[in-house]
């Protein structure tokens, strides 16, 4: 009996330290419970504000693309508009550089036949030049003649010959009058006057055939063109026109 009891409160005591091992899992259990709660609940609550931050990310990312959309959408049609404008403008410019290669053209042909004209009425000058000096040599020699036959008109022999000299003056002056009263050349003189007012106007106008911004204002022999300026001449060798070789140059005040 007394076995019994003994072996009953050892069954007691076992009993008892299973149920507060049992009690102690318990809560230890439950305590790992509630921890797994919290972090479940702070996961959620971490996930939410998470979820809330991307969607106003988004939203904010969403309102940033439409705007630079937007913007885009500015940015073509404002470049559209200026490929236009710069279409038109090379086309103008185009048009206006066909206008000035004519212009100048033009010019050049003007100045060419100026110059032309010029040298023809130098040429002219110098010709009627030496037959001036040719009648009148020719009107000395007369007067010399008439001269010595007036001194000499007593003998009979020499009074055909100073009648025919005399007659010969009288020719030639009434053909071609006093040197400075023939109209050959006053109208001589109206023609160089207008020629050379002529080629400077065209000068005026003219513009250098190298830099395109200075006057022309050199003449280069032999070949007598005006179509460089005296900086753009220091440099060349050869005439831009025609290509002949430049021996000297002259400067010219228009």
């Amino acid at each position: 009996m007394k076995q019994l009891r003994v072996a009953m409160l050892d069954m007691y005591r076992k009993h008892a330290g299973l149920e507060a091992k049992l009690r102690h899992e318990h809560n230890i259990r439950q305590q790992i419970t509630e921890q797994h709660q919290k972090r479940a609940t702070e996961s959620a609550n971490k996930i939410m504000r998470m979820t809330n931050n991307y969607k106003s990310m988004e939203t904010g990312y969403n309102c940033r693309i439409r705007e630079l959309m937007a913007s885009r959408a500015a940015l073509n049609t404002v470049l559209r508009q200026t490929e236009g404008k710069i279409s038109t403008l090379k086309t103008e410019l185009e048009i206006m550089g066909g206008r000035e290669r004519n212009i100048r053209k033009q010019m050049q042909k003007e100045v060419m036949h100026f110059e032309q004209k010029y040298r023809e009425c130098v040429a002219q000058q110098h010709h009627q030049q030496k037959e001036h000096e040719t009648l009148i040599q020719q009107h000395n020699e007369l007067r010399v003649e008439m001269a010595k036959l007036h001194s000499q008109r007593d003998a009979p022999r020499d009074e055909s010959r100073y009648q025919a000299l005399t007659n010969a003056l009288k020719k030639v002056l009434a053909e071609f009058g006093s040197p400075e009263d023939r109209p050959m050349f006053k109208a001589m003189s109206a023609a160089r006057d207008c020629g050379r007012a002529m080629l400077f106007e065209a000068l005026k106008r003219s513009e250098c055939a190298v830099c395109y911004s200075n006057q022309s204002n050199s003449v280069i022999n032999p070949c007598g063109h005006c179509a460089v300026c005296t900086e753009c001449i220091k440099r060349l060798n050869k005439c831009p026109i025609c290509r002949v070789k430049i021996t000297s140059w002259v400067r010219i005040y228009v």
